[in-house]
């Protein structure tokens, strides 16, 4: 594929920007980068300033930052990234191929696929609308073409005839030879008023006409024998008896054969004429039969037409109200999805805020597991008050707490042996729960006069 590259790879050419009026251009090679400037001004300072030339490698062009700013001020981005694209090596194979081997690969493609090919670049634009590709595509999905489809082609191009059917095509193929055929009388009129206008001179220099060498009494001994318009019969028969060998006998005889000759001829013609006649009559019978066929045909084709046009026009009519309730359901559906979304988003606010307000509806709440069933007697609230007030010291609890609600947590009863339900203790102040909680924490078993709270004996068994 290297073999393909041709060098330069890429050259372009422009003027900088106002007030600079610098010549610049840019050449890339297979090795290295040429940059030439001429600057132009009107300063005594510039004047004497002769052009400039630069040639880098192409690494050297990737880290030169001051040329790549000058090429992007000429030139623009688009070609700075080109040329750095080339620079590090990604060449682009397709632009240095012939048109000749482009043509051949596009003939292996569909047309949506040229389609989208030809909005590549500037090059595939030009050969997907070449004269050669469509050649080629109408050769390939045809096996023969006749010299008349060539020669249309050649008119109104290979791209037209490919995108035509064969009605149209048939019509054009007609144009075409009555166009043909215009010009070349249109020609032989030119050619006979061009030799009408010869000059005199040549005209008197035409050869004369021959005289006839037949004598005016050969011509006069001659026989003739013709049929005028009313078929009767003519001659002139002039010196029979000396013009002839045989003598007035067989003068007589030849007349005789010729007017036989001349009858059988008159009843032929009568028979063509009334075989015309019934020719002509049956004809005219088999036309106006044709033409009540055709009536009939034509009106049975416009009563269905009509029956069509008003099956169409109903069509309309339903498709019309369709689109109608369409765009009401549309807008109903909006509608609906708007007040569905601002639900939700309704929805979300206030779970949120159910959670918060739960989460602070249990900051002030104490769960206490494992203690036997009916231990709080009739006064939950006081006994947990007062067991509490026993179980932390006086730095934590210097009085009984105010507790709110005691109670345990929902559900029947449970069996002897069975799981114990927690009980729930709300108290009156959060303070008072965080330090409970933080002496729980500190303390990890409490005890209470000296038995702990969970297995073995415990306060509250003889209750």
């Amino acid at each position: 594929m290297a073999s393909l590259l041709k060098d330069p790879l890429f050259e372009t050419s422009g003027m900088a920007p106002a007030p600079n009026r610098t010549y610049c251009y840019l050449t890339i090679t297979k090795s290295e980068v040429i940059w030439r400037w001429w600057k132009i001004s009107l300063r005594a300072v510039d004047r004497l300033a002769g052009p400039g030339e630069v040639k880098l490698s192409h690494q050297e062009m990737l880290e030169d930052k001051q040329l790549q700013g000058e090429i992007t001020t000429v030139f623009g981005q688009d070609v700075l990234d080109h040329a750095k694209t080339l620079c590090q090596g990604h060449f682009n194979y397709l632009e240095h191929l012939s048109d000749a081997l482009l043509l051949h690969i596009l003939g292996f493609l569909e047309l949506e696929d040229v389609g989208q090919l030809l909005r590549t670049s500037r090059q595939f634009w030009k050969l997907c609308q070449s004269e050669e590709y469509w050649e080629n595509a109408v050769q390939q999905r045809c096996s023969t073409l006749p010299d008349e489809v060539v020669a249309l082609a050649r008119d109104i191009g290979w791209r037209r005839i490919f995108f035509t059917n064969k009605i149209q095509l048939q019509l054009l193929i007609h144009r075409h030879r009555v166009k043909l055929q215009e010009a070349l009388e249109e020609e032989e009129r030119e050619l006979q008023t061009a030799t009408s206008e010869t000059s005199p001179e040549d005209k008197s220099s035409s050869p004369k006409p021959e005289k006839s060498s037949i004598s005016p009494s050969e011509q006069r001994s001659s026989n003739t024998l013709s049929l005028d318009s009313d078929n009767s019969f003519s001659g002139s028969y002039t010196d029979l008896s000396l013009s002839s060998d045989d003598g007035p006998k067989g003068s007589l005889e030849n007349f005789f054969k010729d007017l036989e000759e001349v009858q059988l001829a008159q009843s032929n013609k009568a028979e063509i004429k009334s075989e015309d006649g019934d020719f002509q009559s049956k004809s005219k019978g088999h036309r106006e039969t044709l033409s009540l066929e055709f009536k009939a045909s034509f009106q049975s084709l416009d009563s269905k037409l009509d029956g069509v046009e008003a099956s169409i026009k109903e069509h309309g009519v339903r498709v019309r109200s369709l689109e109608e309730n369409a765009d009401s359901f549309e807008q109903c559906l909006t509608y609906v999805e708007d007040k569905c979304r601002t639900l939700q988003q309704d929805n979300h606010s206030l779970r949120e805020k159910v959670a918060d307000l739960e989460g602070r509806s249990r900051r002030q709440n104490i769960r206490i597991v494992g203690l036997p069933e009916n231990i709080e007697g009739p006064r939950p609230t006081a006994f947990f008050s007062q067991r509490l007030a026993e179980v932390f010291d006086e730095n934590v609890l210097p009085t009984p707490p105010e507790i709110d609600r005691a109670h345990r947590t929902a559900g029947a009863k449970p069996a002897l042996g069975a799981k114990l339900r927690p009980v729930i203790l709300r108290l009156h102040r959060f303070q008072v729960k965080d330090l409970i909680i933080c002496s729980l924490v500190k303390s990890l078993s409490l005890l209470h006069s000296h038995q702990r709270w969970g297995r073995g004996n415990r306060p509250w068994d003889n209750h």
